[in-house]
């Protein structure tokens, strides 16, 4: 009977160490604080130096809740980019800033590199729904939508430098988009 009863405290105290090791392990941070994270955490790698602005409304989603997004009642940006692609370590905390500046309430993000490197059915479907006819449209991609419409995005044609002036012609860029996105772009002689 002893001996049963330590096997069952044994049994016990395992599963409560697995547990607590489960728990223990689970990231509780936010997808903000896991975004910044990301981009971060590759400085002073072979990497451009990115110091992200502070991120309270992002989310990190699916291709397939992308797919559900466009088409359905979703409002918001989505962000494909890769924190290991210098452009989207340089364009990124732009809009990020844009968007902070403009209260978007709905940020969405999927790392798309491998899908852009290797030309996947996905790629080639983000390229449809953006009617690009090209072969490469360049990370990052920024699509704006509007009650599940794309209503802009932003793409770079080729891989451009970001100078100051450059990083602000970017910058007042995605926050023209933004406002039309969010429908709240006063028309002539308001």
């Amino acid at each position: 009977m002893k001996d049963k009863l330590k096997v069952l405290v044994s049994l016990i105290l395992a599963v409560l160490l697995i547990v607590l090791v489960i728990v223990k392990g689970i990231d509780r941070r936010s997808d903000s604080e896991k975004f910044v994270n990301e981009y971060e955490r590759l400085n002073g790698k072979d990497y451009v130096e990115v110091k992200m602005p502070k991120v309270k409304n992002i989310e990190y989603v699916s291709f397939s809740e992308i797919e559900d997004m466009i088409g359905g009642k979703t409002s918001g940006a989505i962000i494909l980019a890769s924190s290991k692609d210098n452009a989207s370590r340089k364009m990124v905390p732009i809009f990020i800033d844009a968007a902070n500046s403009t209260g978007v309430e709905h940020l969405y993000y999927y790392d798309f590199l491998r899908e852009q490197e290797n030309n996947t059915n996905n790629y080639k479907k983000i390229l449809k729904y953006l009617n690009l006819k090209e072969e490469k449209a360049h990370l990052p991609i920024i699509i704006f939508l509007n009650e599940g419409k794309i209503v802009e995005f932003f793409t770079e044609k080729e891989p451009a430098e970001y100078t100051e002036k450059e990083e602000e012609r970017i910058f007042n860029e995605m926050v023209k988009l933004i406002h039309i996105m969010l429908d709240d772009l006063c028309e002539e002689g308001c």
